[in-house]
């Protein structure tokens, strides 16, 4: 480490820090800065470790096991980001530099080296062109920053946080001047989602609503003057409008979607709606005057989640929305705002996580996952267009919104958040459960982990690394390998063969549609098994490793077919329908759920026969087959196992946090089990402004 500067510059630094607004309203921050400056200038810094700052700075015991408490790390991320916030703005000018890089809680504490300021130089066209390629480069390899070069220093867009307030705030919606924000707030208790407006560089925002109902998603009307939102999002769901300004909030309609538009003239809202029970999301328009509704938008009825998202266009010409037939593939489609036939704009080979429309009608900005990264991304709003990564937006971006009535694409307002889905291990070993141990955590997701057929390694998707891959690592969480790097598969799903040599898994590569592969499990080629254009997915061995069972859409509906593992041409098993299927130990039944919705589980004779219920109150993602009987859990997060003689409660998952559903495994010999939690999440709003467009 270069010498630092003088202690008592060090430390006057730090509480013209800390005397800022995003650190007076947190003393855990301020205390966690304080403690690893101080090591820093007392020459500690090999002692500055997560376990440390947890007994030193939140008084923890000395049992704290940061492997499961995680608020150490989710602080550091805070701090991290204040920090660098702090010198964006107010700090820009300071002669001394603290801040914490990736990967350590070391701070680096640095003074700055006065330039002399140098003439600017003269720069060719195709020197913009190169800093633009380099942009668009990093933005791939996964930087947190895309940063670009533009060529007046003045036009270079600028990173502003929105919000630091404490717990969540999420779905931005900025005024269509651009001067104010709307947002949903879970509170400085944490307790209740409410929706707030403030100034964009205000400090204190407007408290709007205050039902103990969750209020969400809220979209301010092209005039100005309202503001939509959602009132317990899902199957209650409800649309109410507000007064910008506050007031009395008044009912339109209901919703079972996830958020909210408007038309152009601010007379309509737009939302997401079920035409009939089982079929998919449908657009509707609804008169905000008098609630009259109509369908405005008919995915097909075979579409697995139909259509999400609708927002009119600025100039009243056209309205855009999302499209998911076969997830996680999403489109973005436009249709004309007085009726007509719908066109498809772009496709995302990953879900989108919100768009919106340039002030100008002609492009749309959208968040997507499919560079492994949620990332803003621009296309032009014509059937065919080609998106591009927009540059100087951070990772993690979703949910974007821009300001309709500015001249030119100048702020963009968008959510960040992120939680991390951990693997966690449990001994059912004497007959009650052990402690939680995370296993090889990370700051991304995991998902669908799966035991080995002896017990001693994990199988598991994952996007830690960028794309979704298939991972494998030890039971205690060592030997971490991906198996599939390098392939932009998106690949999750995998499951084991009976000698445990390979790994049968489903992907979506750049065909848009999911197939079934196979890889050793010591790494090395992929296979692909089918080659349909149907969707492919939740593979399963037989007990013989003969063949793979999976869940296809070949025949029309959502069915078991079974592939020999060689290739061979598939069959269909089931008739009724079927998602997720395993056989039973000695391989005479199968087991399977008809469809997602499902929450019973059937069993069928392998050789052919009619299904039998089983159970009732199960999760297709949270079972597993094992030598001691059926694993479940229950809508009480309770393990449960299934035996000839009936149901036995082997006990309850901690609830430091909702389990999620993103996967559930047993040990084959049933004395341990794997399954995955969400962590705290780390949700603010950030704004780009500046020169968004060459």
């Amino acid at each position: 480490m270069s010498q630092l500067p003088a202690v008592s510059e060090i430390r006057a630094q730090v509480e013209r820090i800390l005397a800022q607004p995003q650190f007076t309203a947190s003393t855990r921050l301020s205390g966690f800065l304080r403690f690893i400056v101080e090591e820093v200038i007392a020459g500690r810094q090999a002692e500055i470790k997560e376990y440390s700052i947890g007994v030193s700075v939140y008084q923890k015991s000395e049992n704290y096991d940061p492997r499961i408490d995680p608020s150490v790390r989710v602080d550091a991320r805070k701090l991290r980001s204040r920090l660098s916030e702090y010198y964006e703005g107010a700090g820009r000018e300071d002669q001394i530099v603290i801040s914490i890089p990736l990967g350590t809680y070391v701070p680096t504490i640095e003074g700055r080296v006065a330039e002399a300021p140098a003439p600017r130089p003269f720069r060719p066209w195709w020197g913009i062109a190169v800093v633009s390629a380099t942009v668009i480069l990093c933005a791939f390899l996964g930087t947190r920053l895309v940063s670009g070069k533009w060529s007046k220093e003045e036009q270079r867009p600028r990173l502003l946080n929105l919000t630091s307030y404490p717990g969540e705030q999420t779905s931005p919606s900025l005024s269509p001047d651009g001067s104010m924000v709307a947002f949903s707030w879970n509170g400085e208790l944490q307790d209740n989602y409410d929706i707030y407006v403030k100034v964009v560089d205000g400090a204190n925002p407007l408290r709007l609503t205050s039902d103990p109902g969750r209020d969400v998603a809220p979209a301010w009307s092209p005039d100005g003057r309202q503001i939509a939102f959602l009132r317990n999002p899902g199957k209650s769901g409800e649309v109410y409008v507000i007064s910008a300004l506050g007031g009395e909030e008044r009912r339109v309609t209901s919703s079972a979607g996830q958020s909210v538009g408007w038309t152009a003239d601010s007379k309509n809202v737009l939302v997401v709606d079920h035409v009939d029970h089982a079929g998919p999301f449908a657009g509707f328009q609804v008169s905000v005057e008098s609630g009259e509704r109509r369908q405005i938008t008919f995915p097909e009825p075979g579409s697995f989640f139909g259509d999400y998202d609708l927002h009119g266009s600025p100039d009243g010409s056209s309205i855009a929305f999302c499209r998911m037939d076969r997830p996680p593939v999403a489109q973005l489609w436009a249709l004309p705002a007085g009726g007509g036939t719908a066109r498809k704009i772009t496709e995302s080979h990953y879900f989108l996580r919100g768009w919106a429309w340039t002030p100008d009608s002609r492009n749309i900005v959208f968040s997507s996952e499919q560079n492994g990264f949620p990332a803003l991304w621009m296309v032009r709003g014509a059937p065919g267009a080609v998106p591009s990564l927009l540059p100087g937006v951070e990772t993690e971006a979703t949910r974007p919104s821009i300001p309709m009535r500015t001249a030119s694409l100048d702020h963009i307002a968008y959510q960040r958040r992120e939680q991390p889905f951990r693997i966690w291990r449990v001994s059912l070993s004497g007959g009650g459960m052990s402690k939680a141990v995370s296993i090889a955590p990370s700051q991304r997701a995991d998902a669908l982990p799966r035991f080995s057929p002896d017990g001693e390694w994990i199988a598991f998707g994952s996007n830690r690394g960028g794309p979704w891959d298939i991972w494998v690592c030890r039971r205690d969480g060592t030997g971490l390998r991906n198996l599939t790097t390098g392939s932009q598969m998106n690949a999750g799903a995998p499951v084991w063969s009976p000698d445990g040599s390979s790994l049968a898994f489903d992907a979506n590569p750049e065909s848009g549609n999911h197939n079934i592969y196979v890889v050793p499990s010591s790494g090395g080629q992929i296979k692909r098994l089918t080659a349909e254009r149907s969707e492919d997915v939740r593979p399963s061995w037989s007990r013989d490793g003969r063949s793979i069972y999976f869940t296809s859409d070949r025949s029309g509906t959502r069915e078991i077919w079974k592939i020999g593992s060689n290739g061979t041409a598939p069959v269909q098993v089931t008739n009724g329908g079927g998602f997720t299927a395993a056989e039973s130990m000695d391989g005479s039944l199968l087991y399977f759920f008809q469809d997602q919705n499902s929450k019973v589980l059937w069993r069928m004779p392998v050789a052919g026969g009619k299904p039998v219920r089983v159970l009732e109150g199960a999760h297709h993602d949270l079972w597993s087959v094992t030598k001691a009987g059926v694993f479940y859990v229950d809508a009480s997060q309770r393990i449960c196992r299934l035996e000839a003689s009936g149901t036995i409660c082997v006990g309850a998952i901690e609830r430091q946090n909702e389990l999620s559903y993103l996967g559930f495994d047993a040990s084959p010999d049933g004395k341990e089990t794997v399954f995955i939690q969400p962590e705290p999440a780390v949700s603010s709003l950030r704004m780009l402004e500046g020169k968004l467009l060459p």
